[in-house]
């Protein structure tokens, strides 16, 4: 037995609703403020391209007594890079990056060096996911305010035509005052600013409070093809942070009314994702529908159907009931012949008269041995007659084995492909108009192989892809609509890139060089769980060369003039480690074909022998098994087609064990086995075969070799013989 220890710890970290804002002193711990509060609260949001470039400016007032020290935090997106931090009293005072949780000296003189009055650094994430920024201020004097000052980046959502960024609530008590501007690159202009939905004014200003609130940027982009732009920020060391930013046109309106195949997988593996899930997305996509499109529906496992038998009113009740009630009562058995299901569709996608069809197929793309070219074959169409797009959904903690296969028919009519996880479909459903649009398709920049970016761009979206270039050239990037298409990057706006690019880079970026990296680090502040910004004294003899010492990389030791209250630690939830992952055990399989398949095989002899006395020979069969189901079964039979067609019932009725999640999620096994049937004395013999063999087992090597002598019992047709 596997013993697996967890251990779990509690999170002191809380969901932020506005800052809490606390306060200490000599005499007393960390408190809730009384004497403390927060006052103004400003933010400027600039969409800098699709990369946001934000500063909160938030005033604390000490309306006295003493002096008080204190500390707040504020929640940022998951992806933001804070990178600058300032306090202004009578001057400002800006920091610098050091060791995250720097040792602290209480100083001894003000005149040799000051306290260092302010520090920002990086908690755990809160519960909705935001990371945690805690500021640490030192005592400063009654009557008196402070402004902090936090700076980061960000980079936007691009979809619907339109920039997208969500402003996290509770930055300030009881709330900001945001200032949005825009600067955007060639071929595009802003239509309109929307907070939380609303249009905002020409001069676009509203107040965030407690809950989060996206703002949106509506753009207008010329049709008919993308835009590019490049962004670039030199890091040293002869490295350059480069952004690539894509955004693709809405879609035209459509002229006419569109003709929609559905192809849904109803076979035994989509029964992890659920059939109550298929069904709703369905539903969601006819409501999505244009007015007056006409749909039919094919249900496909190891055969096809179709359901409704003729073009049907996408809005009709009846026709939604119709492929509603359809899905609901298809079993679910083995088979996954995507091929036959559009071989199905040719008739109706190639229709004369009918306009261009668009074919949609769910599944959750366990294809067996299904290839891109057979199933583009399978569809026969012009490609002006169709567009595919491929809808598939993964079980938690799974990918779709079928990628490649259902990007063929997709790069070859045009369409898209979209993969989502069941656990993330409700959400994702808010954008599932961008499913069924056009693609821009085989996306990549010309001559680089090292920028990641999606290879494929529906109409409306976007994306920012980055990369570290040693030696920065022009920016082509090739890929394909209707024909080849080639888009030269223009220059975008200037934008603070080096934080976010080193953020997402890899040590591979440097050629493996952990100097390097750490030079480059250097020069470019953020906070993350390494480092830390410090505003440093700016009194004291040797406060400036100790500043030029730190900035430099050099040792820091923060000077306080009172030491920091104590906090509650912050601690994580820890994981169990899982088994690694793996296919269906060999033990498994041999006891599946044992169990399942030969008494069947049997069988099938049996009624085949009352027909053909003398039939005899040795049957092959590959056996394609994923996610607990026969996904194909291919078999090189006897040549009588009753009795072929018996032993492919016979494998594909097996039933495999489902995956174990976590376990062997995406499990593939290839079973190659075979099975000789003889007459012997008037009597059916079956000698089995072994998984992943060609040929029987070896009788000669079972002791005792084969039986020279049986008792047969002629009162029964088979002599007493029963399967093994």
């Amino acid at each position: 037995m596997r013993l697996v220890l967890l251990a779990v710890l509690a999170s002191s970290t809380a969901a932020l609703g506005e800052p809490v804002l606390e306060e200490y002193d000599t005499t007393r711990r960390l408190v809730p403020a009384s004497q403390l509060t927060l006052g103004a609260c400003d933010l400027d949001v600039q969409f800098r391209g699709a990369i946001i470039d934000a500063e909160l400016h938030q005033r604390i007032h000490n309306a006295g007594p003493a002096k008080l020290g204190t500390s707040y935090e504020v929640a940022l997106p998951a992806a933001a890079q804070v990178i600058g931090f300032a306090l202004r009293d009578r001057a400002t005072a800006l920091a610098v990056t050091v060791p995250a949780g720097p040792p602290a000296e209480v100083m001894d003189s003000d005149r040799v060096l000051g306290a260092d009055p302010a520090l920002v650094t990086q908690l755990d994430p809160d519960d909705r996911g935001h990371v945690v920024y805690r500021t640490i201020l030192q005592p400063f004097a009654a009557d008196h305010d402070v402004t902090v000052a936090l700076h980061w980046t960000d980079v936007a959502e691009i979809h619907d035509g339109a920039l997208h960024y969500t402003l996290p609530g509770g930055l300030g008590a009881p709330a900001c005052m945001v200032r949005v501007t825009t600067a955007l690159g060639p071929g595009a202009k802003v239509q309109q600013v929307r907070a939380g939905g609303t249009p905002l004014a020409t001069t676009p200003t509203f107040t965030l409070g407690r809950d989060d609130l996206a703002v949106d940027v509506e753009l207008a982009i010329a049709p008919n093809e993308p835009i590019a732009w490049v962004q670039s920020a030199e890091l040293g060391d002869g490295l350059t942070a480069r952004a690539v930013t894509v955004i693709a046109p809405p879609p035209r309106a459509e002229a006419g009314a569109r003709h929609v195949v559905f192809v849904l997988d109803t076979s035994r593996s989509m029964e992890l994702v659920g059939r109550p899930v298929v069904r709703s997305l369905v539903q969601a996509i006819l409501a999505a529908l244009p007015k007056g499109a006409e749909v039919e529906a094919i249900l496909y496992d190891r055969t096809a159907t179709r359901v409704l038998g003729s073009w049907q009113s996408a809005a009709d009740a009846a026709t939604r009931t119709a492929i509603d009630k359809a899905l609901e009562l298809r079993p679910a058995i083995n088979g996954s012949d995507l091929a036959g299901a559009l071989g199905l569709a040719h008739a109706l996608v190639t229709e004369r008269g009918r306009g261009q069809a668009m074919v949609v197929a769910i599944t959750d793309g366990v294809l067996g041995s299904a290839r891109g070219q057979e199933l583009t074959l399978a569809l026969a169409a012009s490609v002006d007659d169709v567009d595919v797009h491929a809808i598939v959904l993964d079980p938690a903690h799974m990918r779709s084995p079928g990628i490649a296969a259902l990007r063929g028919p997709v790069g070859h009519y045009g369409g898209a492909y979209v993969e989502v996880g069941v656990d993330e479909l409700d959400p994702a459903l808010a954008g599932m108009s961008s499913w069924l649009r056009p693609a821009w398709l085989d996306l990549a920049i010309a001559g680089d192989a090292f920028t990641a970016m999606p290879d494929q761009l529906r109409a409306g979206s976007g994306f920012v892809a980055t990369a570290i270039a040693r030696k920065p050239t022009a920016v082509v990037i090739r890929g394909r609509a209707e024909g080849p298409i080639a888009i030269t990057a223009h220059a975008g706006p200037s934008a603070p890139l080096a934080q976010l690019v080193l953020a997402r880079a890899s040590s591979l970026d440097f050629g493996d060089d952990a100097a390097r990296r750490a030079r480059v680090r250097a020069r470019h502040a953020a906070v993350d769980a390494d480092h830390d910004l410090a505003v440093l004294s700016t009194t004291g003899r040797v406060a400036q060369s100790r500043r030029q010492m730190i900035a430099g990389g050099g040792p820091y030791t923060r000077v306080v003039a009172l030491t920091d209250a104590a906090y509650v630690p912050s601690v994580h939830i820890g994981a169990a480690t899982g088994p690694t992952h793996s296919a269906i055990d060999r033990a498994i399989i041999k006891r599946m074909l044992n169990d399942q398949l030969q008494p069947r095989a049997y069988s099938c002899y049996q009624r085949a022998l009352g027909l053909v006395p003398g039939l005899a020979g040795t049957v092959h069969l590959e056996l394609d098994l994923g996610r607990g189901e026969v996904t194909h079964v291919g078999l090189v039979g006897t040549g009588n087609a009753t009795f072929d067609t018996c032993l492919l019932d016979a494998a594909y009725g097996m039933t495999p064990p489902l995956p174990t999640p976590g376990v062997n999620d995406d499990d593939r096994s290839f079973v190659n086995y075979s099975i000789t049937f003889a007459v012997r004395e008037n009597k059916p013999l079956v000698l089995p075969g072994d998984a992943d063999s060609t040929s029987p087992l070896d009788i000669e090597a079972i002791q005792g070799g084969v039986p020279r002598h049986l008792n047969v019992d002629t009162r029964t047709p088979l002599g007493g013989l029963t399967p093994p």
